[in-house]
């Protein structure tokens, strides 16, 4: 608790830095006053408060079965099944996703998180894997039933600009498709399918006396 709020002062802090330094009144040198500390304080916390945008990235929250499609190259893709479990993070913020499933023939982890930014006014993503030591972070936009998000991929052959698109297809289904820009060129090298998992609804038993259920006697010394 001690850390938090040590983090939390020196964040604050900094932004008072900041909008002092960077002439948030004209009228005040220094530390700003009393109005402007409660104006910047109520800036932040609207900033910072989950919206419209939030409640439509809800849509992702649950428990899912995936098939996984991945192109190495030309031809057939590489087709293999998963699973992914989406919950709410951070008050609504975001959305995290824990991922497992296989690649090539072995074990494949993922944790991936999409959110709203509210300053930017931007979707922004990331996502890390049991396949890499790097955190790849993406921007983007919505329109409509679908997000594209935006990154750049880099390793041993370069870097390369990604696009992932992010269809919601009604409230059970989800696709979200990748792509690769190279040179010129933009190559599809991934579908993933989500399925929302069926819960399967249970039908308590039926009791009599209008479901009341007399207590079993507790059998003690005496009995």
């Amino acid at each position: 608790m001690k850390v938090r709020g040590f983090v939390s002062a020196v964040i604050v802090a900094g932004l008072i830095g900041f909008l002092a330094g960077s002439g948030f009144s004209e009228d005040t040198k220094g530390a700003p006053s009393e109005k402007e500390m409660a104006e910047m304080m109520e800036m932040i916390k609207k900033l910072g408060t989950p919206g419209e945008e939030h409640k439509k990235l809800e849509a992702m929250i649950g428990e899912w079965d995936v098939v996984s499609k991945m192109w190495m190259g030309p031809g057939e893709p590489q087709v293999s099944k998963a699973t992914s479990k989406n919950v709410s993070f951070l008050g609504g913020r975001f959305v995290m996703q824990d991922y497992k499933g296989t690649w090539m023939g072995q074990p494949f982890t993922g944790v991936g998180l999409m959110g709203y930014d509210n300053f930017k006014k931007q979707h922004v993503g990331m996502w890390l894997d049991s396949w890499s030591t790097g955190i790849s972070t993406q921007t983007g936009s919505r329109d409509g039933d679908a997000i594209t998000m935006n990154g750049v991929w880099e390793g041993p052959q370069g870097t390369m600009k990604m696009r992932m698109v992010h269809k919601f297809v009604d409230k059970d289904n989800m696709v979200m498709t990748g792509y690769m820009l190279q040179g010129e060129n933009e190559m599809k090298h991934m579908e993933l399918t989500y399925t929302r998992k069926k819960t399967v609804a249970t039908t308590p038993a039926s009791v009599p006396n209008g479901g009341w259920v007399c207590p079993k006697p507790n059998k003690g010394p005496g009995y």
